[in-house]
């Protein structure tokens, strides 16, 4: 294996190992984790892959890019439909309000 493949994978290390024990003003939401994770492992990549297989890099990015989409679609699909759950119990319990009061 190349130098570069080997101080990757040690940065890579690093940064996940400072960052565990990094005093964080507070406890970082997950998906601010998961890029914060996954940064980490895609800077290693680009020391390791950059200097002789950019193209390569680029296939990892992308797949990193369209994972990282697809998270995020799913967490917002989970917050709207929460939201609506929520807006019907809200509905709901107005309704039995206006019943109870009539």
């Amino acid at each position: 294996m190349p130098d570069t493949f080997w101080f990757g994978l040690v940065l890579t290390a690093a940064f996940l190992w400072v960052g565990h024990w990094l005093p964080w003003p507070a406890r970082l939401p997950r998906v601010l984790a998961y890029v914060y994770g996954l940064g980490c492992i895609l800077f290693g990549l680009a020391v390791w892959l950059i200097p002789d297989n950019w193209q390569v890099w680029l296939g990892v990015l992308a797949y990193a890019v369209a994972g990282g989409l697809a998270t995020l679609a799913a967490y917002g699909y989970d917050a709207w439909r929460n939201n609506a759950v929520r807006r019907q119990l809200d509905d709901a319990e107005h309704e039995r309000t206006l019943r109870r009061n009539s």
